[in-house]
């Protein structure tokens, strides 16, 4: 096996492991071999060959959500396009049913002492524990 078969395979194992350095290292690789074999088609006056194999790793854009940050329950601008005109599913009954009846009681704030400030805040009961800190003191 030649060597630029070698930097070749380095190269396509480096790509699978996505290891970095190791691309870098078969790139330069085939980037010497290609110099050399550029200056000697030059001396001997042949054409080159479109049989290169370099690659690089695609430079990754930085999103401004990634920088700033966006909450998860943040609403947008957005409206539902969808129209339903009735052609699919006109065989499906929907039956008529009496809906259950509700036997929990209804939700209710809970109120907790931040641990740092001493501040009280009503919070979701899901987000009940004994040593609360409100979302200021989180923050600092």
């Amino acid at each position: 096996m030649s060597s630029i078969e070698q930097a070749k395979s380095l190269l396509k194992k480096a790509i699978e492991i996505g290891d970095n350095e190791l691309i870098e290292l078969a790139n330069s690789i085939l980037q010497t071999y290609n110099v050399d074999a550029k200056q000697r088609r030059e001396s001997t006056g042949t054409k080159a060959q479109s049989n290169d194999f370099i690659f690089s790793m695609p430079k990754q854009q930085e999103d401004k959500t990634l920088k700033s940050g966006v909450p998860v329950n943040q609403i947008q601008n957005r409206t539902n396009t969808f129209y339903d005109d009735g052609t699919e599913f006109k065989d499906v009954i929907t039956p008529s049913i009496k809906p259950a009846e509700r036997k929990r009681p209804a939700f209710k704030m809970i109120e907790q002492t931040c641990q740092k400030c001493g501040k009280t805040k009503t919070t979701h009961p899901a987000h009940k524990r004994e040593y609360y800190i409100c979302d200021k003191c989180i923050a600092k």
